[in-house]
């Protein structure tokens, strides 16, 4: 499913896809590999960001705020 949504807003972006940032829980090594694998498929760099705790899409988002820069 993750890996379709990135292709769909990857094909709607006006923009170059420059990184994809994951905000994950605990799902283990696998899932992170399988996450970057996504965006090494599509010639970018990606970040995994972790939520210790789900606290909600705002909190979510504040924890990639390393990798939210210029136009996002």
């Amino acid at each position: 499913i993750v890996q379709r949504l990135v292709e769909a807003l990857a094909k709607i972006s006006s923009e170059p896809i420059e990184e994809i940032a994951y905000v994950i829980g605990d799902f283990g090594k696998e899932v992170e590999e399988s996450l970057c694998s996504i965006a090494s498929d599509m010639g970018v760099k990606s970040r995994i960001y972790y939520q210790s705790q789900p606290l909600g899409t705002a909190h979510a988002v504040l924890c990639a705020a390393p990798s939210l820069s210029g136009k996002v």
